[in-house]
């Protein structure tokens, strides 16, 4: 007879629901995940490593693009997108035989299947009930279409991820991190990209000025930002789809238009209610310090949960839950001094609070920011700029905020995010010897 007992459940094969797989089966329990389409979730298939993958070879082809000014001469080049898929594809079906290996290695029983509650403690899947001392919802988000007149003619950034051939123009609608991501990707592989934003800056959570650098940058990398307008309707015109904005008299087209406008927890036909599970007002579901919801044995982490949605938070969100839930953790989870990059052209990089959230906090600041153009920028002429901030506690000297847009600012902050969690200060920071000639010498300069 086949056991069904599990110490933990996990809805949800993605980042987070993995790293609790792992965590709590090293730590003695009977793990099961029940995953409904690809084992890595979003991240690995439709999200984080696609992203970087396609952003690494838009770096690759704007380099064969200014060859010549460092005095290589490359006669021919074109992109093949089908190639380029295909390499995509391959090293993510790496991560998926990787993750196969792991799980078997440890035990972890993975079950193919659309999971309902079916009770506090019981999962139905494919017509199995399966019980759990704990259960975790871990399923991750989805992107959102907003309802207007022809929004089917749009497409996702989960659609963008299956397109089999490259589009010559797009529309993107949002300025979030997707959709300022794959503006700049799609711009740097020949792509001719017009952003649609709703307000009169990207990226309205981070630094301000910082976003409105790389907005500049941008623009003049040839993306058409239309500002303060939102997308009316969409109609089919032959070949293209026309673009209807509030407050413009004229329509404006391309062969795609992709919404990029944030995502939802992704908790449908879950059957939450079964298992007295509560969401807020905003549809994430509710949890406390613990990760735990309203059902003393449910859990939530990821982008379910109104914590940054990000995959290192989820993951360590995970491991956290997974030793809370073997008494190897007793006090709250907390995650401090957050890092993020935009994967823009180029890179923008941030940790601690910014210049506005600092002042609503009537924190007393310095502000310390230099704007400067790379060495690279120079010899090929392109005119962008990198840009530099700090934000600093006037009374301590402590370094609060981080914010660097530049070529090699994604790897420069991940240095800087462990200083600001030991309290960097500016004198401290000035002691440091830089290492010229970089881009992160300039945070040493500054």
């Amino acid at each position: 007879m086949i056991d069904n007992n599990y110490d933990l459940i996990i809805i949800g094969g993605g980042s987070g629901g993995i790293s609790i797989a792992r965590e709590a089966t090293k730590l003695g329990k009977k793990v099961c995940i029940i995953e409904q389409s690809l084992i890595g979730g979003t991240c690995v298939n439709l999200g984080c490593i696609p992203k970087k993958i396609m952003w690494l070879a838009s770096m690759v082809f704007n380099n064969c693009i200014n060859a010549s000014k460092y005095g290589i001469q490359i006669n021919s080049y074109e992109l093949n997108w089908t190639d380029l898929i295909t390499s995509r594809q391959e090293y993510i079906n790496g991560i998926h035989e990787h993750y196969c290996s792991q799980f078997q290695e440890l035990g972890i029983m993975i079950i193919n299947g659309s999971a309902k509650f079916f009770g506090n403690d019981s999962i139905k899947v494919n017509n199995q009930i399966y019980h759990g001392k704990d259960i975790v919802i871990a399923t991750g988000s989805k992107p959102n279409i907003p309802n207007i007149i022809g929004k089917e003619l749009g497409i996702t950034s989960d659609d963008f991820f299956n397109l089999d051939k490259q589009p010559k123009d797009l529309i993107i609608v949002g300025g979030g991190y997707i959709g300022v991501e794959l503006a700049c990707i799609l711009n740097y592989l020949g792509c001719k990209v017009t952003l649609v934003i709703r307000k009169d800056v990207i990226l309205s959570s981070f630094d301000k000025e910082t976003s409105l650098k790389l907005q500049e940058n941008m623009e003049r990398n040839n993306i058409l930002i239309y500002k303060n307008t939102e997308v009316s309707s969409l109609n089919k015109d032959g070949e293209y789809i026309k673009v209807h904005l509030k407050g413009e008299s004229q329509a404006i087209h391309a062969s795609v238009v992709l919404w990029a406008v944030g995502r939802d927890p992704n908790l449908e036909n879950l059957d939450l209610e079964k298992a007295k599970v509560s969401i807020d007002n905003k549809g994430f579901i509710k949890i406390d310090e613990y990760q735990k919801t309203s059902n003393a044995n449910i859990y939530a982490v990821g982008d379910v949960t109104d914590r940054a949605a990000l995959t290192p938070v989820a993951v360590k969100a995970g491991n956290y839950l997974a030793r809370y839930l073997s008494k190897k953790e007793k006090f709250p989870f907390k995650l401090d001094n957050v890092p993020s990059v935009i994967f823009a052209h180029p890179p923008f990089a941030s940790v601690g609070i910014n210049e506005e959230q600092a002042r609503q906090q009537g924190k007393s600041i310095e502000v310390y920011k230099n704007e400067f153009m790379s060495i690279g920028a120079k010899l090929e002429k392109s005119q962008i700029k990198s840009f530099i901030k700090l934000i600093v506690c006037k009374e301590t000297g402590q370094v609060l905020g981080c914010h660097i847009l530049g070529n090699g600012a994604d790897e420069a902050i991940q240095g800087f995010s462990i200083a600001i969690d030991l309290g960097l200060t500016m004198d401290e920071l000035k002691k440091s010897v830089p290492i010229h000639p970089t881009f992160a010498e300039e945070l040493v300069l500054i």
